[in-house]
């Protein structure tokens, strides 16, 4: 890390945020409340249950299922707080699931097992 305040270069690498322009630099981190989705069962041979708690009905939700190639799989239009999507026909395997708010917005992830 090179010092700009006269210190010598790698002295603190361990530094905090570095203000550029009056805004803070870094990596964005995306934060999903996993603990409001309840999936069952899970691993399963293909249905899964859904439950959403704290889900606000009326905001358009989407959930996409993704195989570990991270191709998209499978897309569904959320408009309940509990749903059953089927995956039957999905080679066995481990599929990523993602809730994403109508902004766009992470609100859940997971992961799910076909056996």
């Amino acid at each position: 890390m090179h010092s700009f305040s006269g210190s010598p270069d790698g002295d603190s690498p361990y530094s905090g945020p570095t203000l550029v322009k009056d805004s803070l630099t870094g990596i964005n981190e995306l934060i999903a409340k996993n603990e409001n989705v309840i999936v069952y069962p899970n691993p399963s041979k293909g249905l899964f249950n859904f439950n959403i708690s704290n889900y606000n009905q009326g905001i358009k939700n989407k959930i996409e299922f993704y195989n570990v190639l991270g191709e998209k799989v499978y897309q569904f239009a959320i408009d309940n707080t509990q749903f059953t999507i089927s995956l039957v026909g999905q080679p066995s395997g481990i599929y990523l699931y993602r809730i994403i708010s109508e902004n766009g917005s992470l609100v859940s992830s997971g992961k799910l097992i076909i056996q």
